[in-house]
């Protein structure tokens, strides 16, 4: 009688501590909860405003905290970022080879996980809940400075919805406050199977 009245009492508890780890009324916790994230995968569109046009990439991103970055182009770009590199595979012309991963912050900018490292870095986060009549019932907004001294990328909005947990855009602006690049991330899915040749780059380094 008594063993099983601490296997209920020990049952409550945990259910509790799972829950409050997982508050949705805390951003902290919101933020923890992607940060955990081993694997995760989505789809992807990219728009790219300037002056003269607005370009717009599509495309299906993987990431493992073990393994690295994969971008893959719908135009049959395939970009693979790990050790620091950038690794393109160009399916039409055939053709691999390796560039710095500092020649293409905009890629790099892309990842979710990029963004989750770089708020922990500088510290200074501004958090807004907003409902939404819409697609997002109600989202946090997590605003934060990005890195270096490039003044088309000064700071980045993450949109993360509060019934799901998971990011569903990123907006990111000048010193100005105009609206630069915006990340749109759909089929977003978390701590997903991964096959560990999408990360392999041994022909990338080969063929250079």
């Amino acid at each position: 009688m008594r063993k099983g009245l601490w296997i209920c009492l020990l049952s409550f508890f945990m259910i509790i501590s799972l829950t409050g780890c997982l508050n949705k009324n805390n951003p902290e916790d919101v933020l923890e909860y992607l940060k955990r994230t081993k694997t995760s995968s989505a789809d992807v569109t990219i728009h790219v405003y300037n002056d003269k046009q607005t370009l717009e990439y599509k495309g299906q991103q993987l990431y493992s905290r073990k393994q690295g970055s994969v971008f893959t182009l719908d135009d049959d770009r395939k970009f693979v970022l790990k050790d620091n590199n950038i690794y393109v595979e160009d399916k039409k012309n055939e053709n691999t080879y390796t560039q710095d991963e500092g020649l293409d912050t905009i890629l790099k900018y892309t990842f979710i996980q990029e963004y989750l490292n770089m708020m922990y870095s500088n510290g200074d986060l501004k958090y807004t809940f907003i409902k939404d009549s819409n697609e997002h019932d109600q989202y946090l907004m997590v605003d934060f400075l990005l890195p270096g001294t490039n003044r088309n990328l000064n700071n980045a909005a993450m949109y993360i919805d509060l019934d799901s947990q998971l990011p569903f855009k990123v907006d990111v602006f000048d010193l100005e406050g105009n609206k630069t690049i915006d990340i749109t991330y759909e089929n977003y899915e978390t701590n997903v199977k991964i096959d560990e040749g999408d990360f392999q780059v041994e022909d990338y380094k080969n063929n250079n």
